[in-house]
């Protein structure tokens, strides 16, 4: 699953999860047209995604990396 999610070049992000989900992807998309092509026609299609669940983000008000130093 992973390896096919890498081949999408809207997926910028992935992350193995705890909780309700195995998986958080984060998508960059033009339009919720694209998303929704996206969805439909590549990830959704991949074996192993049973369902997805889509919030949008409205603003990014903070990315900050930071770099851990052992002491």
């Amino acid at each position: 699953m992973i390896k096919r999610l890498n081949l999408i070049p809207e997926v910028v992000k992935i992350h193995y999860t705890t909780g309700n989900y195995n998986v958080f992807i984060k998508l960059h998309c033009k339009d919720t047209n694209h998303l929704k092509d996206v969805l439909h026609d590549k990830i959704q299609q991949i074996e192993g995604i049973e369902r997805t669940e889509t919030m949008i983000s409205l603003e990014e008000s903070l990315n900050r990396h930071i770099q851990f130093t052992d002491k």
